[in-house]
């Protein structure tokens, strides 16, 4: 009879766990929760100093319109692919420290990037994915369809900032936005809100 109890209690401690608790990095999260509840209760800890965490907080991106150009953007077809080529750079600049001005053209549009920081420290916990949800986001929301340079700010709970701007080919190169003047500010994770363009947020 004892050794029943006993089996009871363990089988059914896990139901008697509060859910808050479920982020403890010793357990795995997705075999216990669904994926949504897990990238809520991450954000929760935003500010948490764990690199783990931190690496998988959602990126907030503010978005600013400027001039008007002569051209538009038409990338409708091709979003993943310039969200994750511009992405690719933005991470592998971070990681390697390069604050400087990287700029590009693919499948119509022009594009200006570069990241700040504290001196020369512009790198930042984002993972790749993360980086590449919250530019597919971008392009897909503020960007398609516009005729005018379109600008991107991108923070991560830390001390650096990303800025994207675009602008289709046939307009004048994208500028320096700046960092001023930015409005609409989103959080934009790996990309799984926007369909099947990247991994869920537990994956």
């Amino acid at each position: 009879m004892l050794a029943f109890k006993v089996f009871c209690l363990v089988a059914t401690a896990p139901l008697l766990v509060p859910a808050a608790y479920v982020v403890d990095t010793g357990m795995i999260a997705r075999d216990l929760v669904p994926a949504l509840f897990v990238k809520t209760e991450l954000e929760r800890f935003e500010h948490n100093t764990s690199a783990k965490i931190e690496k998988r907080t959602d990126i907030n991106d503010c978005i600013k319109y400027v001039e008007s150009g002569t051209a538009c953007f038409d990338i409708t077809s091709n979003i993943r692919t310039i969200g994750s080529t511009i992405a690719t750079v933005a991470y592998g600049s971070s990681s390697a420290l390069d604050c400087s001005v990287h700029t590009g053209s693919i499948d119509g549009v022009q594009w200006r990037y570069y990241g700040t920081g504290p001196g020369s420290e512009c790198d930042t916990s984002a993972e790749l994915k993360t980086i590449r949800g919250a530019i597919d986001a971008f392009l897909q929301d503020s960007v398609e369809g516009e005729c005018q340079e379109v600008c991107l700010q991108m923070t991560h709970g830390g001390t650096w900032t990303g800025f994207l701007s675009v602008s289709p080919v046939g307009s004048p190169a994208p500028s320096d936005c700046g960092p001023s003047g930015y409005s609409s500010c989103t959080a934009h994770g790996d990309g799984s809100d926007l369909g099947a363009r990247a991994e869920i947020h537990n994956a």
